[in-house]
């Protein structure tokens, strides 16, 4: 189960990684305000899956 949380930690951090990197790439800057709206709501909904997710399975965890 510990490895279930440790990869969604990762996916969780990737996510805001890929966000960050985004924020600063001249090629997504240029993009259209709606374009960027849209990566932006798409990662945020993966965000929150992930986080979901997470709570879940440590929940799962600690009534083990």
């Amino acid at each position: 189960m510990s490895n279930k949380i440790e990869q969604v930690q990762k996916i969780i951090d990737e996510i805001g990684a890929i966000l960050i990197v985004l924020s600063a790439n001249d090629q997504f800057v240029s993009l259209s305000r709606e374009t960027q709206m849209d990566i932006i709501h798409l990662a945020s909904e993966k965000l929150f899956e992930a986080k979901n997710e997470l709570k879940k399975l440590q929940f799962e965890n600690r009534n083990k």
